[in-house]
């Protein structure tokens, strides 16, 4: 299983070639996306159109008064969109994932957030994260979350002397996604004691620091699931926006069989 998170930077029209060729290598079973464009009109018929692809199911909501917004794809199963605040369209998207086989031979509901983390005058990124939070804890009702998406702070823990230093306030946040939500950060999981993955150039400088903001959060009972987390960041990515994909693959049961039920048996 494939979950790829991507912030698309406003894009969906620039190099339309490219952009096919790129979305396509990504083969995501779940596909979270921020500041995408209408998927009808720029990028759902590229997932949908790979050689053995599913039609899927996709759910996209811009903010008020963009042309771009947040969102999920799904290419097997149902998505059932769940309400957010008004403060949150466009921002937060969220889904009652059902019809999958997940990581420790469960076919429960999963409920899923594509984050797009808002800092409203007056407020900021820490306080806002903190407020999707309590919103994702209330709307999940006890069921596993995967939380993934541009969270614009950092989605790991750093050592003192690596740069740049993650602040009280997001250590918070990631202490709170591990003890209450139970969650874990799938690339720090995946690379434990390596210096973070830079996601985000600022400014597009190539020369940015490592801004770690973009990941994918799962339930912890997953962690020995997780095969690799990479994040994506060659030529052609960073030729479409000043974010990364980051890609967390995770090994999921297979469907057993019946033996007696098969011919010959």
């Amino acid at each position: 299983m494939r979950l790829v998170t991507y912030n698309m930077g406003q894009g969906g029209s620039s190099n339309p070639a490219l952009w096919a060729s790129r979305l396509q290598s990504l083969r995501p079973d779940l596909f979270f996306v921020q500041e995408a464009r209408d998927p009808a009109q720029f990028w759902l018929e590229v997932l949908q159109s790979r050689r053995g692809a599913r039609r899927g199911c996709c759910i996209w909501e811009a903010i008020p008064g963009r042309r771009w917004g947040s969102g999920l794809w799904l290419n097997k199963g149902s998505l059932t969109p769940l309400p957010v605040p008004e403060a949150y369209r466009g921002r937060v998207i969220a889904a009652l994932v059902e019809g999958r086989r997940w990581p420790g031979s469960t076919e429960a509901p999963v409920v899923a957030f594509s984050i797009h983390a808002p800092a409203p005058k007056g407020s900021s990124y820490v306080k806002e994260v903190g407020h999707i939070l309590d919103l994702a804890s209330a709307m999940a009702n006890g069921l596993p979350m995967i939380l993934a998406g541009d969270f614009n702070v950092a989605v790991g823990l750093r050592r003192p002397e690596h740069r740049p230093q993650v602040t009280r306030g997001e250590s918070d946040l990631l202490k709170r996604l591990r003890e209450e939500f139970d969650l874990v950060p799938c690339w720090q999981t995946a690379h434990p004691g390596k210096p973070l993955a830079r996601t985000l150039r600022w400014m597009r400088r190539n020369d940015s620091l490592p801004y770690h903001c973009d990941g994918v959060f799962v339930p912890a009972a997953w962690a020995s699931a997780l095969r690799t987390c990479t994040v994506l960041e060659d030529e052609d990515w960073c030729a479409l926006s000043d974010h990364n994909p980051v890609v967390a693959t995770l090994a999921t049961p297979q469907p057993s069989i019946d033996r007696h039920s098969q011919p010959g048996a």
